[in-house]
């Protein structure tokens, strides 16, 4: 089954923007950028010819409660990026049957680490 569209929540979309505004002259802006627009293809590629998804399964139990309720979503992916990024995702069907690919959040290593609770205390 392949994914039907893509959409970004307004975190991602945020961050996104400020990759593309900061790629022209950051080397490191531009790779986590590139990679994010690979990860995706990777995404759909994955779903189309092996139903699977691209990257770690979150577990249940351990998705952030911002994001179920936010978004309203029961998996979360994590795709891995240059420089310590992470690219975080959701599958969701509607109710036309049709598989939407969620951009959640796009983080570096020490937003991941806060949101999932693995900062130091």
């Amino acid at each position: 089954m392949k994914i039907d569209a893509v959409v970004s929540t307004e975190d991602a979309k945020e961050i996104y923007d400020y990759l593309i505004a900061e790629a022209g002259h950051s080397k490191k802006e531009r790779r986590i950028l590139n990679s994010v627009d690979e990860k995706i293809k990777f995404i759909k590629r994955k779903f189309k010819y092996e139903n699977k998804p691209y990257g770690d399964s979150i577990a249940k139990n351990l998705i952030p409660k911002k994001y179920i309720k936010a978004y309203k979503i029961s998996n979360l992916y994590r795709a891995e990026l240059p420089h310590a990024h992470r690219m975080m995702y959701s599958i969701k069907t509607n109710e036309k049957k049709e598989r939407i690919l969620i951009i959640i959040s796009i983080l570096d290593h020490k937003s991941y680490d806060v949101i999932f609770g693995y900062y130091k205390k």
